[in-house]
């Protein structure tokens, strides 16, 4: 008589507990997440993981199990989103643990929240440079800041030679998929000195400008305000 056996697979609950104070002392402000998934697995070091993310929470399925309950590790890892889960974070330091478990391999990344984490920055690029020839020096500043919705990128130069010195800023950012630039730059020579200052949103530019020789000081802008 051939037999038959029957697997039936079971979900588990995690219970994820989010507090201001440690698991040792609970907050009457703790949240509670139930994720109901299939249970998670290990076989040696490679195992099943719960990730949470800011705007996402999934399971990553990297072993199967067989109908005689033995474990193989996949070739390819599977991934299960669970769009029902949105877990939040209290302002400043947070707990995180898993209620009424123990031996679980736990891992966070955290980022300290300051002016720029405000805006969900996901990205800094920073860079410094000096070329230096026979005729120039040249000494730059770049900082790229990539973000969630914007892309901002800060710069500075000087540049030297024998004859001349120009300092440039400039900052460049889009926000809602419109261009917005800002610059300054001042040139020295031994004659003159040409100071500019531009700003441009989108198709609008305004620019302002102060050319000044031992025999005249030019000023062209918008608006001019001088006051003793």
């Amino acid at each position: 008589m051939p037999s038959f056996i029957f697997i039936m697979e079971e979900n588990m609950i995690y219970k994820i507990i989010v507090d201001k104070q440690s698991r040792k002392n609970p907050s009457k402000e703790k949240r509670e997440y139930n994720i109901d998934i299939e249970e998670l697995r290990m076989k040696e070091d490679v195992c099943d993981t719960l990730t949470i993310e800011r705007d996402k929470t999934y399971v990553n399925r990297r072993l199967s199990l067989s109908e005689y309950q033995v474990l193989s590790v996949l070739d390819k890892p599977m991934i299960e989103n669970l769009e029902e889960v949105n877990i939040q974070l209290f302002e400043g330091d947070n707990y995180i643990y898993v209620f009424d478990m123990t031996g679980n391999k736990l891992y966070a990344e955290y980022i300290i929240k300051n002016d720029f984490t405000d805006i969900y920055c996901t990205k800094n690029e920073m860079n410094s440079s000096i070329n230096q020839t026979a005729q120039k020096i040249e000494l730059s500043i770049n900082q790229k800041l990539t973000e969630y919705s914007t892309t901002e990128e800060m710069n500075s130069a000087i540049e030297m030679k024998a004859d001349s010195i120009t300092s440039t800023v400039s900052k460049t950012y889009v926000n809602k998929n419109e261009l917005n630039t800002a610059k300054s730059e001042i040139k020295q020579t031994t004659d003159n000195i040409t100071s500019e200052v531009s700003k441009k949103v989108g198709n609008h530019e305004i620019i302002s400008k102060i050319n000044q020789s031992a025999e005249l000081v030019q000023i062209d802008g918008n608006k001019i305000s001088l006051k003793r």
